[in-house]
């Protein structure tokens, strides 16, 4: 009932101008991306699911500086027990990292604090978890591939996703470490969507091809050699899945 009301409430804010008839284009609410970045604990899970979901519908738009915000908010129930393995957590920044493709991976800004964040929470955290085993849950494993077809489809020879960090994110304070060497390249989105490929969950797998195949044909326009594409992509096909 909370999370309907939220998600009521926001979607009104967000439709004002439209119904008023100022403008049908989506609207910036910087009130609305202080309370959300604000918000702690469930507060923030609840307000933030319904300010994603208005960014998703293309009713409210977010900005950079209130992306940032937000993200680093929503990172530090990461740290939090209560929520630290909380799917719906999870899902909630993939599903507005997904929804917020276009603001973060703008080649203007490939070198910006923000991308840096955005690239910590794609590479840093979310892969190191799918590369561990510790995603747990098959529905975020995919929610985790469909963020990654999403941002190949804009960003097809991955300039955003390769670009060096500056600085190495630390959720735990407003602090950097400052050791950038120690960094790697890590997987590319196709290797992650390849591993998906072998994974122990049917839903997950049957995802995994579909993102596969768009990511396939979505490489294949560009430079990048189409054999060696399509070999890591077929020795990444499991031979012995009974399902």
């Amino acid at each position: 009932m909370v999370h309907s009301m939220a998600k009521l409430s926001v979607a009104f804010i967000a439709t004002t101008s439209t119904l008023e008839g100022q403008s049908a284009l989506p609207i910036r609410d910087p009130g609305l991306d202080k309370l959300v970045s604000e918000a702690e604990g469930q507060s923030l899970l609840i307000v933030a699911n319904a300010y994603t979901a208005a960014v998703r519908a293309g009713t409210l738009q977010c900005g950079r500086e209130a992306l940032q915000e937000i993200l680093q908010a929503i990172g530090t129930t990461f740290k939090v027990y209560s929520t630290a393995k909380s799917e719906n957590a999870f899902c909630l920044a993939l599903t507005l990292l997904e929804a917020t493709i276009p603001t973060w991976s703008n080649k203007e800004y490939t070198k910006s604090e923000l991308s840096d964040f955005v690239r910590y929470f794609l590479k840093q955290w979310f892969s190191e978890l799918l590369e561990k085993n510790q995603m747990h849950s098959w529905k975020l494993r995919v929610r985790f591939g469909q963020v990654l077809n999403a941002y190949v489809a804009v960003d097809p020879v991955n300039e955003f996703w390769c670009a060096r960090e500056a600085l190495s994110m630390d959720m735990d304070s407003d602090s950097r470490a400052s050791n950038p060497s120690e960094e790697t390249a890590g997987p590319s989105p196709m290797q992650l969507v390849c591993t998906m490929l072998d994974d122990e969950d049917v839903h997950v797998r049957y995802h995994a091809a579909s993102f596969a195949s768009t990511m396939f044909y979505q490489l294949a326009r560009t430079d990048f050699p189409a054999l060696l594409l399509y070999k890591e992509i077929s020795d990444a096909i499991p031979q012995d899945h009974d399902s």
